[in-house]
């Protein structure tokens, strides 16, 4: 595992000409493994610092959870005494749905978060085209896994309960019109879902250790869809993104490889199924090399996970941590308290037969 920590310079020209910290960046001195240590109270302010940085971005996606699920209670409710025909219609429902998430529960969530208290040292990088590539097969192997666990276990909780349980994504597409999936499927719902869920938490984590932050936002990202269908692939997913972000420190490249698999997930499907409605032999062959893609995609990406597992590194923090307990700090403070449970109730919600 790469430490993560960048030491002080074998020559002093080096260091001298080196890029400082802010002013209030403690760099503790490194030991003689070149990782970094600190007296008992530096560490306990550390540690103070990481659970404050938590605790914002928590209380941030829990507002982001909470408001925009408040607001559309309330609107549906006043929708059914004054215009219930126009709440009936699949595209109404998602442009007030996306209005309250990204108009205002997003601006809320980034208010709450506040600015990142640490700056990363971490450059910014490019991405070659066959690693981008890479990604590409390893997001689709989260993917097809995921929903495969996914489905399984809905598919056991359906027959154990004796409910058919739908996926509500499958059900809201079914009922939009191709440019609207596009526009609110491909387009708007991943760079969106990557500014809140990966680029403004991750910017104000990464710098406590890389795994953490990219394991947590990716739960997060997984509960926040409120199912299991999707639960499983999305926190596999997420971390897909959450890395590709971290090794890049470029958001660009989890919007593209987001919209890329929400294009191929949720727009082929349904533009194959109703270009060749009224020709199931051309469905059929078009759902074969389809589903051959898609596969065998992540058939390579199960392959490539192979070949360089071992060269998949996630920085350690940039600053001296306690040695244990790291986890206490993370997840038991208000604000991730806050966000967990009620994204564990909003997921519970959706047992419930309606």
């Amino acid at each position: 595992m790469d430490s993560g920590f960048t030491p002080f310079f074998d020559h002093l020209d080096e260091y001298r000409n080196a890029p400082k910290p802010p002013s209030d960046w403690h760099i503790p001195e490194p030991d003689e493994e070149g990782a970094p240590v600190a007296s008992p109270a530096e560490i306990e302010e550390n540690a103070n610092e990481l659970r404050s940085a938590y605790s914002r971005v928590g209380l941030g996606l829990f507002l982001y959870a909470l408001v925009p699920q408040v607001l559309a209670f309330g609107f549906s409710y006043l929708a059914k005494l004054f215009f219930p025909k126009l709440l009936a219609e699949a595209w109404f429902q998602l442009i007030v749905s996306d209005v309250f998430m990204y108009l205002i529960g997003a601006p809320i969530c980034l208010l709450a978060m506040g600015m990142p208290k640490r700056k990363s040292s971490a450059p910014r990088k490019k991405l070659p085209l066959f690693v981008f590539l890479i990604a590409v097969c390893l997001f689709e192997t989260a993917s097809v896994i995921g929903s495969l666990i996914g489905n399984t276990l809905m598919g056991l909780f359906s027959l154990l309960v004796e409910y058919d349980y739908n996926s509500a994504l499958d059900s809201l597409i079914s009922d939009l019109s191709l440019p609207m999936i596009f526009i609110f499927v491909v387009v708007i719902g991943p760079i969106m879902e990557e500014i809140i869920f990966r680029y403004a938490p991750l910017k104000r984590l990464l710098p406590y250790g890389e795994f953490q932050a990219v394991l947590m936002t990716s739960v997060i990202f997984g509960l926040a869809h409120g199912n299991l269908y999707q639960f499983f692939y999305c926190v596999a997913g997420g971390m897909v993104l959450g890395y590709l972000y971290a090794r890049t420190r470029n958001i660009l490249y989890p919007i593209l490889l987001h919209i890329l698999f929400n294009f191929f997930g949720g727009f082929v499907p349904v533009l194959i199924e109703r270009a060749a409605a009224t020709n199931e032999i051309l469905e059929t062959v078009l759902l074969f090399f389809y589903s051959f893609l898609i596969y065998g995609l992540a058939l390579a990406g199960i392959i490539l996970l192979c070949l360089f597992f071992r060269q998949i590194k996630f920085r350690s923090a940039e600053l001296a941590l306690p040695q244990a307990g790291t986890a206490r700090l993370i997840w038991l403070n208000g604000g991730m308290i806050a966000l967990t449970v009620t994204s564990f109730l909003l997921l519970l919600l959706s047992f419930i037969p309606i």
